[in-house]
């Protein structure tokens, strides 16, 4: 039966949506529907691969908060104590990892100093 591009195949039994005809000889397009109708049955494979994505997702973001609120704190606890965050101290506190930020911190506020 010539369906042509714009065909579509539809069997309510088989199929959770109609099949573009394209899909049956285009790989991108044949992944494409494959994926939309296993989205459709929300099929737990991929709810569980989801689900897993969108926590670490949240877990960079929680990480990329805690690195700019301790970036906050530093940068006011430097004002209050008068030091400066020019030559070179702004560079080195926007490049510092979560650790890196938690030990300046602790030294700063042991120190009350910023020496490199």
């Amino acid at each position: 039966i010539p369906l042509g591009d714009k065909g579509k195949v539809e069997d309510a039994i088989c199929l959770v949506r109609p099949l573009a005809a394209r899909s049956l000889l285009d790989a991108g397009a044949a992944d494409e529907a494959a994926v939309r109708g296993l989205l459709r049955k929300k099929h737990p494979v991929l709810e569980r691969a989801l689900a897993q994505r969108e926590k670490r997702g949240e877990k960079r973001g929680e990480k990329r908060g805690r690195q700019e609120m301790l970036r906050r704190s530093i940068e006011d606890f430097c004002g209050f104590l008068g030091i400066s965050l020019e030559d070179g101290r702004r560079q080195v506190l926007d490049n510092l990892d979560l650790q890196g930020l938690e030990a300046l911190r602790e030294r700063l506020i042991r120190e009350r100093k910023w020496d490199r």
